[in-house]
């Protein structure tokens, strides 16, 4: 039978192998020691970005750190500020043996910061400088934001907009209400708004005109509307008009070449007058028109003519047919029965149907107007008994639709009663022309012109 054996040591022999066992580990730590020694480190360091002029915190601003490696290469980090202003980069750059002998490389640093609030700010510093346990502090400059905006016509971009009313709303800034700016547009279409105090949410803009439907710009980021383009543009598409033009011409001796005029061109009016609209970036849905011929209510012949309204292009050889019968004669000496033929013009049967209506008086002489208050008591048989008794009660009349209507005057400069209404009465377009002359030194196309501005 095989008999077991038993070694028994003694107890300095255990003490041995323990202490064996020890050394073994420290032998082992010390192995691997010149590995650790070597080993790279993460390096953090911590920027805090704030408002130069009220301390403010800052996030959302992009930082950028640059630094360069030990194999010469070019390393970039970006970052964004959080709500406290913080901005934390971790830099592999420190072994073990450089921080226990302190012989850690001072490592040169580029730094820059973009905002399209805050001014761009690039500055050098070093990895000593820069702390690890406190931030490295950045106070930015608040830039002054400005913005452009161009007004122009839908049919035709090159078509610039004056006077437009252009609003920006800034949406949700700061999770605030909206706040809202506002300006006009100058003589070239340029809206300029300056010094912004805003640059976070969202921007829309929108532009109106009196003679323009109002238009908006979808909502963009306001740091895109700000960085991307010189400025914006706005289209503004013109309003449709329901028009309805009264011509009172002078139809006494001296006004037939004005009058030869306007019945050689009856039949191309339309045509002619949209054209002048779109010149002037205007347009008509429907146009009414009809003709007043003044002459003399105190002299012979026939004082008075007025036609209807014509609807044109439909009725255009109605309305042609209508001032084919005038006749420029008689009239006596001056003055004429001007502001009769005006009243008459004002209390017209305009349009009430339609949107944006709009009536255009047009009265062409070369001569004054009788007072309406002469011969008050002892007027003509053929005067109508429903004018007005005095210049005053005239103006209350045309106050009455004076807000949507214009008064456009050919007549010699300075003569009454024209150059007292050009000077007292709203909406009034005066074209001074040589007196006695039948407005000769007045074409046809100045006509149109003159129309399609008053609209």
């Amino acid at each position: 039978m095989r008999t077991k054996k038993t070694f028994l040591f003694d107890t300095e022999q255990e003490e041995y192998l323990i202490e064996l066992k020890k050394r073994r580990w420290w032998l082992f730590l010390l192995l691997l020691l010149p590995l650790f020694l070597f080993l790279k480190f993460d390096r953090t360091m911590h920027f805090q970005i704030s408002d130069k002029e009220n301390g403010a915190l800052l996030d959302s601003i992009e930082l950028m750190l640059s630094y360069t490696e030990e194999n010469s290469q070019i390393r970039s980090i970006t970052d964004l500020s959080d709500e406290d202003g913080l901005v934390h980069f971790a830099i592999e750059r420190r072994r073990l043996f450089q921080i226990l002998f302190g012989t850690e490389k001072n490592i040169p640093l580029h730094i820059e910061s973009f905002s399209a609030c805050y001014t761009d700010t690039v500055f050098d510093s070093d990895s000593e400088t820069i702390s690890n346990e406190s931030p490295y502090p950045i106070r930015l400059n608040k830039q002054a934001n400005n913005l452009t905006i161009k007004v122009v016509s839908q049919n035709d971009s090159s078509f610039v907009i004056p006077s437009a009313n252009v609003q920006l709303e800034v949406i949700g800034q700061n999770g605030g209400a909206n706040k809202i700016y506002t300006t006009t547009s100058n003589s070239d279409g340029f809206a300029h708004f300056d010094k912004l105090p805003f640059c976070n949410g969202n921007l829309k803009i929108s532009a109106s005109h009196d003679k323009y439907y109002p238009n908006s710009l979808p909502s963009h980021s306001i740091s895109d509307v700000l960085s991307t383009e010189e400025y914006r543009t706005i289209p503004l598409k013109p309003i449709n008009y329901t028009l309805d033009i009264v011509m009172c011409i002078d139809a006494t001796g001296s006004m037939d070449n004005l009058i030869s005029s306007v019945k050689s061109n009856a039949l191309s009016f339309y045509e002619d007058l949209s054209q002048a609209m779109i010149r002037k970036d205007k347009a008509a849905k429907t146009i009414r028109v009809r003709v007043i011929a003044y002459r003399d209510y105190y002299s012979t012949g026939v004082p008075m003519y007025e036609s209807r309204f014509f609807t044109l292009p439909e009725e255009e050889n109605d309305y042609s047919k209508a001032v084919t019968t005038i006749r420029a004669d008689g009239g006596g000496d001056e003055p004429e029965s001007g502001l009769e033929a005006l009243a008459l013009a004002i209390k017209s049967d305009w349009s009430t149907s339609g949107e944006n209506k709009r009536q255009i008086i047009v009265l062409w002489t070369d001569a004054t107007a009788h007072s309406l208050e002469k011969r008050t008591g002892s007027k003509p048989a053929s005067y109508p008994t429903d004018l007005p008794k005095n210049f005053t009660e005239l103006t209350q009349w045309w106050s009455r639709i004076s807000n949507t209507a214009r008064f456009v005057i050919y007549a010699p400069e300075k003569i009454q009663p024209w150059a007292k209404i050009n000077s007292e009465w709203t909406n009034i377009n005066y074209y001074p022309s040589s007196a006695g002359y039948g407005l000769r030194d007045v074409n046809y196309q100045a006509i149109l012109d003159a129309i399609a501005e008053g609209i």
